[in-house]
């Protein structure tokens, strides 16, 4: 072993304490993922604002970088590096369950809408 953890770089799914609580599990498992999300809450709130103040800030000057004097190479390099930290944002947003992907719902959601869900006309109940 290197010290790495097995699940390094992989999505994965996790219990919240009162469900680890409830399966007897707490001592078990060797630490809580709900703790451990609380415990780097902070980091990623600070991430997702750099990042967003990162891409404002590039957006304001991406149409005129050349003329603020970076070469044709510094702004791309400059443009695959917002790009990069913007994907990262996401992809944090979405292992940490600080957003939820919602099109891999939507088939399904549909189909359940479509069988199950139906709106009848409205009923006036009282007249004002």
């Amino acid at each position: 072993m290197d010290g790495e953890y097995l699940v390094k770089g992989k999505t994965v799914t996790g219990f919240t304490n009162s469900e680890e609580d409830a399966a007897g599990l707490t001592d078990v498992v060797p630490f809580l993922v709900e703790d451990a999300l609380k415990a780097n809450e902070a980091k990623r709130v600070s991430l997702y604002k750099n990042v967003a103040a990162l891409v404002r800030k590039y957006a304001n000057i991406a149409n005129e970088i050349q003329a603020a004097g970076y070469s044709a190479s510094e702004a791309k390099a400059i443009k695959a590096e917002v790009e990069h930290f913007s994907q990262m944002r996401q992809e944090i947003k979405l292992a940490s369950k600080d957003e939820v992907d919602m099109k891999q719902y939507e088939p399904g959601m549909r189909r359940l809408l479509d069988s199950f869900v139906r709106a009848n006309d409205s009923v006036k109940v009282v007249d004002f």
